[in-house]
Formats: structure tokens, C-alpha cells, sequence
């Protein structure tokens, strides 16, 4: 858990440590840094679609350069990214920063965001191998960024290869009502005492500290098709509460035109079926007397 309050010590690149533990206690607690999953749910999704045609270059120089249009090339490029905005009422974790106090060397204060968490995600390239990066990802960031103050963000800039992300918009652009729901890996720190006690389930705290890598591990594009069941908003009891209670229905509108349909047909039905049942009875009256005379 995060305490506003608190300050930690930098001891390495992959550890914090609370400053001024309690005496009683052999150890400062750590925040220690690793791969960390984080599930982010998107809402106001957009499908970007942009071309390149030049670029011009900056005569460091001579600003003034007497030849401008040799600084003009050629620079035909597509951009492809689906972007959209953390929904933070469905997002179970939260991100906060490490922010070195000013004047003092390795002492940071804990800070929270409080605009939104914008996520992209456009087409990258495989990573060439080095001494810290294998090969073959694609790789992303996270990073706050600050525009005044009062109005900060977080950003998540992903990239996948161009295949998947022609096909996630081909899967938006077929079902405007879909949802996205991504899952990233964030090279972050976490509590340990909530790394030892936490369940599963729980929520979470992470900590970055300026840029930091990340990567896409899956993405959903969630459309909903078909009768689906939903729990209704009230408290319930099992062994109390009938089976018919606990779930209500959601139809779609598909489903819906389909039932008033049904409906119009039943009432023109009725007045057939009422007539039909007059003729079996006459039938039957005509029998018995027949018998019975």
C-alpha cells in the first residue's frame, strides 16, 4: 500500500527502501522492481490512419539557409494505431511515480497522476539482440507526462507487428459497440509486503520511475453478440433468493425486433385460436347428442 507521505531510498536501480523504518524493526521494507502484469481496460477508442509524404530537415547550422528546399525530402510512410483512454473505474491497479526530492541525492517522494492513462498502439520493429534485450520484441514505454501543473498523464506507447494490428482494427471497424481490453508487462516496483500477503484478486500498487519499458502481451476485442445474462445490482443469498431472481436478461437488438415481431404474430393468432376452440366444442356438443339422444 502507498503511503503519500512516505519517502524511499534509492539503493539501486531495482530497489527502493522506506527512509527512517521503525526501530523495533531489523530492516527497511523494499519496493523491488520486476516484470509486472497490469490488465488495462480501454475506453474511447479510436482507429488512426495517417500518411507521411515529406519531412524537412534542420540545418543546424545556418537556420537561414539560403537553399530551404534542399532541407525538403521525400517521406512516404503509412501510420496505423488504435488509441484510447484507461477506463479507471474498471482498471483494478494503480500506477504512481518516484519523484527525486529536489536538493536531495536518492530520496524520492511517491506521487499519483491526475489526468488520464492514454494508451497507443502502432506498428514496431523487432528488437536486434544486445547485452540487456533479447531479440525479436516489441518493445514499448510508459512515461508521465506533465503539461502544466495539475494536468499530468500517463502514456503507453505499445507496438505489435503490422498483421495483428490490421486485424484488431479490421475487428473494431466490423462491430462499433466492441471494447478492448489489453494486458501489458511493465518493468515496475511493487510493495513487498503485498508481494508476500497479496492474493491474486487484490489490487495493486506499482511504482515507475520516469520512462520506463513495457510490453504488449495480448490484446481482446470484445464484441457482444447473442442473449447474455447479467447479475442484477442487489445483494443476494443463494439458498434464499430463486433462481429466477439473480439473473435478468439483456437482449440484443437484433433478439428485440425479433420478440415484437413474435408478439404482433401471437395477437393475430389469438382471435384464430379462440375460433378454433368454438368449432372443436361445437364438434364435440354435436357428437353427444348424437350418442346420447
Amino acid at each position: 500500500m502507498i503511503l503519500r507521505d512516505r519517502k524511499l531510498l534509492k539503493v539501486s536501480d531495482g530497489v527502493f527502501q522506506e527512509v527512517g523504518p521503525p526501530e523495533d524493526r531489523s530492516r527497511p521494507l523494499e519496493w523491488r522492481r520486476n516484470i509486472n502484469h497490469i490488465n488495462l481496460p480501454l475506453k474511447n477508442i479510436k482507429i488512426v490512419t495517417g500518411c507521411n509524404v515529406h519531412e524537412t530537415d534542420i540545418d543546424w547550422e545556418d537556420e537561414k539557409s539560403e537553399k530551404p528546399l534542399k532541407l525538403v525530402k521525400a517521406d512516404i510512410s503509412e501510420q496505423l494505431a488504435i488509441r484510447g483512454i484507461v477506463d479507471d473505474n474498471q482498471m483494478r491497479d494503480h500506477i504512481y511515480f518516484a519523484v527525486e526530492d529536489e536538493g536531495k541525492e536518492n530520496i524520492f517522494s511517491v506521487e499519483d497522476a491526475s489526468g488520464d492513462t492514454n494508451i497507443s498502439i502502432k506498428v514496431g520493429s523487432p528488437t536486434d539482440e544486445t547485452n540487456t534485450m533479447p531479440k525479436g520484441l516489441y518493445r514499448g514505454s510508459a512515461f508521465r507526462m506533465n503539461f502544466k501543473p495539475g494536468e499530468d498523464e500517463i502514456y503507453f506507447e505499445l507496438t505489435i507487428p503490422r498483421d495483428q494490428l490490421l486485424s484488431l482494427i479490421s475487428a473494431l471497424r466490423a462491430d462499433s459497440n466492441s471494447s478492448i481490453e489489453i494486458c501489458t508487462s511493465l518493468l515496475s516496483f511493487t510493495y513487498e509486503v503485498d508481494d508476500a500477503l497479496r492474493e491474486h484478486y487484490h489490487p495493486r500498487d506499482l511504482i515507475i520511475n520516469e520512462t520506463t519499458p513495457c510490453f504488449l502481451s495480448w490484446i481482446n476485442v470484445i464484441s457482444k453478440i447473442g442473449q447474455h445474462f447479467l447479475k442484477t445490482d442487489s445483494e443476494y443469498n443463494y439458498e434464499e433468493v430463486e433462481d429466477g431472481d439473480i439473473f435478468k436478461k439483456e437482449l440484443t437488438p437484433e433478439q428485440k425486433s425479433k420478440q415484437d415481431l413474435l408478439k404482433i404474430l401471437q395477437s393475430y393468432l389469438q382471435p384464430l385460436n379462440r375460433l378454433a376452440t368454438a368449432i372443436w366444442v361445437l364438434i364435440i356438443v354435436i357428437i353427444l347428442y348424437a350418442i346420447f339422444k
